[in-house]
């Protein structure tokens, strides 16, 4: 995998972080949704996308392919948006951009 084609794969917007991907479990499951928050860590046990052999980034930068309605996409929005973790707005960001795509 060479950078190019990485970079390529990692900007489509249904391509998401692990970090992303954990840290938004952890607000959802403290929402109480248990089964969605278990969904968003399902992706993460898939085979992320194959980085270019000089990445220096650890598993935190792991990139995964994901496939979440816009129901689902909706939902992780409305849950974030009445926390108040710091950061919530790159993430609503870019969860926003995933819906758009949905």
């Amino acid at each position: 995998m060479d950078w190019a084609e990485y970079k390529r794969l990692c900007d489509q917007p249904h391509v998401i972080s692990r970090h992303l991907l954990v840290s938004t479990a952890e607000i959802i499951e403290a929402s109480g949704e248990r089964a969605l928050a278990s969904r968003l860590r399902s992706v993460c046990e898939s085979e992320p996308i194959a980085r270019p052999p000089d990445h220096r980034g650890d598993a935190r930068s792991h990139m995964f392919h994901a496939s979440f309605s816009y129901a689902e996409a909706e939902r992780i929005l409305e849950i974030l948006g009445m926390s108040e973790v710091s950061g919530i707005n790159a993430m609503c960001a870019a969860w926003r951009e995933y819906q758009t795509d949905s």
